[in-house]
């Protein structure tokens, strides 16, 4: 058995999957370029409205605004066609409700990938055994899967629930061939569910377009060409064609053909034509590997500013993230958020006239050209005096434009290699081709498209799964980092890992969720600093108290298998360090190159334990680092770079108010000769 998932107008599908709210609205989409721009899918509710596949924008548009003003806009178009006519016939007309006005959307190419990602997820979970047929249709093979989901009846409900959870609407057809059902699901709405020898009389009445447009995705080619494919498509309208004149309109009419006859008019396609309209034969799927990647992303039609929105729209992207790993059964160890930033006023470019001119452009032809490509895209022309001489501008030698387009991510800024054979003038939308007229458009430094990108990047101390503290994390995280400038496109990609297993112990510490911990540490670090929550952690050098803060991970307490008793335990005297932040600064008078006596530099009440005699010392011991470091690229980057040169004495203080005896340790700074008390010994 095998099982069919089509997802009609997906390109539709995939804006609606987005925009959940325009599911019970006509829906356009638009692709190509201007002027060829043209209506590429459309849902059925456009269709009732008029709007037919290939229409241009503008006769588009005419159903995209208000029906009242649409009526009067074909009016005027009427009343120039045509004079009005007398209706003779009186009777009374009952008019229909219009449906609403249709939604202009332009086509998403990486709103489309992810769906069909999505869908494939959902395949893979249910068979290992899927075919990536075509972008919205999959190919599943059930064989063996009737002791888990039941008859095929039941299957295809379990199957048509699970594609419903990801937000779109698809048909599903199970047969005994793979044919036979992808071509029930493009002619059926809904479940099918055809049995084995039933083929021929259920497919009987779909119409013929239905098994040639089939025909057609199941022999393209991945390496096809465009001429190839081009090729193809006119031999499928010749076919079709042909099959008309003939009255062949249906699958039952073309199954009753004489097959000598229908062989020896269309050869070998006509055949083949005829068996899969008979519902027989069988083919082997192409299996696909599971997909590693999980992204979702989103276009919008107009950038977001706040905080808010974007949330609602970083909801929305998670919830479908996690529907996708779940139904995996993966969990998300590292989640990354790109934003698509608006570039700004300042990132134009602006090049005075000489600079234009002083590019070896001695023809006028390629000066205008240049001029004109750069007010296409709104480029701001400055002021300057050779405007007055342009003569004189014209003689001068080359001098490169500079690069202007500076703004970066404050957190991951990326670049990208330019073409040698484009270049962006002003904001980058389109390019400027280098000619033979204007050679020096290839030698100007052009600005890349992804320096606008922001990116922010969720490490997780443990596999999570929750899209709720996801959408809290990510809050947290852009308040403290806001973007800078208004978004217009979103991605959020996640790195899967295994959910973790745990399992509590009844003589254990219980230990907080790991979801609630995230939270909490990430509302503490948006208070305090980055830098300063976590836990620290001691570095790998000599510098006195060197440590860095890291993120915080609660570990579980491993159980012991027994508990040693008190004559096990080795007794030891404990030795404590107590650091004092910040050093204080103190006198020392030296006798025969050892301190003798101490004092303080300044009064302070909470050390006046710091002055009296030295009854005992040692020492010193000197240490010095980072010397080497102090003029390198490192002081230059965020590394913080302390040199230090120091000589350390062990000390036994006693007091001259109590008279007690207390261990100290204290330094000298060699650079600047003063004394500091660094910690005591408890």
């Amino acid at each position: 058995m095998f099982a069919c998932i089509y997802i009609p107008d997906f390109p539709v599908a995939a804006i609606i999957r987005a925009e959940p709210l325009l599911r019970d609205r006509a829906v356009a989409v638009l692709d190509g370029k201007p002027p060829q721009v043209r209506v590429a899918a459309l849902n059925d509710k456009a269709r009732l409205l008029g709007m037919e596949f290939g229409m241009t924008k503008v006769q588009a548009a005419i159903f995209a605004i208000p029906p009242q003003e649409a009526d009067i806009a074909v009016a005027k178009i009427d009343r120039k066609k045509k004079p009005s006519q007398i209706e003779f016939d009186s009777w009374p007309v009952k008019t229909q409700p219009k449906p609403a006005a249709a939604i202009l959307r332009q086509r998403s190419v990486a709103q489309e990938e992810s769906s069909h990602a999505a869908l494939l997820d959902i395949a893979h979970a249910f068979t290992p055994r899927v075919e990536n047929t075509f972008p919205g249709r999959l190919l599943l093979d059930l064989d063996g899967l009737e002791r888990l989901y039941g008859p095929p009846s039941a299957m295809a409900r379990e199957l048509a629930s699970r594609v419903n959870t990801l937000g779109l609407d698809a048909n599903i057809g199970l047969a005994a061939n793979p044919n036979a059902a992808m071509h029930a699901t493009c002619g059926f709405n809904g479940v099918t569910v055809i049995p084995a020898g039933e083929e021929a009389r259920r497919l009987g009445v779909l119409p013929i377009h239905v098994l040639l447009d089939s025909l057609g995705i199941t022999e393209k080619s991945a390496s096809e060409t465009r001429a190839a494919s081009q090729e193809r498509e006119k031999l499928r309208e010749q076919m079709l064609d042909t099959l008309e004149r003939w009255g062949v309109r249906d699958f039952r009419t073309l199954s009753l053909l004489p097959e000598h006859a229908l062989a020896a008019r269309l050869g070998e396609a006509g055949t083949h034509l005829q068996q899969l309209a008979r519902g027989a034969g069988m083919r082997t799927i192409a299996l696909c590997e599971p997909s590693v990647r999980f992204e979702e992303v989103i276009e919008l039609e107009s950038p977001v500013e706040t905080l808010e929105p974007l949330s609602f729209l970083l909801n929305r992207l998670l919830d479908q993230l996690c529907a996708r790993l779940e139904a995996r059964a993966l969990a998300v160890q590292e989640l990354t958020l790109r934003l698509q930033l608006e570039p700004r006023v300042g990132d134009e470019q602006a090049i005075t006239l000489e600079e234009l001119t002083s590019a070896n452009l001695t023809k006028p032809s390629s000066m205008e050209t240049l001029i004109e490509c750069m007010l296409s895209e709104g480029t701001a022309l400055k002021p300057s005096v050779n405007m007055l001489f342009p003569q004189s501008a014209l003689a001068a030698e080359d001098v490169n434009v500079p690069n202007s387009s500076q703004h970066r991510s404050a957190v991951s800024p990326t670049s990208q290699s330019r073409s040698d054979d484009d270049v962006f003038v002003g904001r980058g939308a389109s390019p400027c081709k280098a000619s033979p007229n204007n050679p020096q458009a290839a030698e100007r430094p052009t600005p890349s498209a992804k320096e606008n990108l922001y990116t922010r990047t969720l490490r997780l101390p443990v596999a999570m799964r929750d899209p709720k503290v996801f959408l809290k994390l990510l809050q947290l995280d852009l308040s403290a980092h806001p973007p800078g400038s208004p978004v217009c496109k979103l991605w959020i990609s996640a790195e899967p890992a295994r959910p973790r297993s745990a399992q509590s112990s009844l003589f254990l510490p219980v230990t907080p969720e790991a979801e609630k911990l995230e939270i909490t540490l990430a509302r503490i670090a948006g208070v305090v600093g980055e830098r300063r929550a976590g836990i620290a952690k001691l570095l790998d050098t000599h510098h006195p108290d060197a440590f860095q803060m890291e993120h915080f991970v609660s570990q579980p307490v491993s159980q012991s298998h027994g508990a040693a008793t008190l004559s096990e335990q080795a007794i030891e005297a404990p030795l404590a360090l107590r650091i004092f932040r910040p050093a204080q600064q103190i006198r020392v008078h030296i006798a025969d190159g050892r301190p003798c006596k101490l004092g303080l530099a300044a009064r302070n009440e909470d050390r006046d334990l710091l002055q009296g005699k030295v009854l005992w010392s040692a020492g010193p011991w000197r240490s010095s680092g980072d010397w080497w470091a102090q003029h390198s690229s490192a002081r230059i980057s965020n590394e913080d770079v302390r040199v230090w040169d120091r000589e350390e004495w062990d000390i036994a203080l006693a007091s001259e108010k109590s008279g007690d005896v207390a261990l100290y340790r204290i330094y000298r700074d060699i650079a600047t000769g003063d004394w500091f008390a660094d910690a005591s010994y408890d």
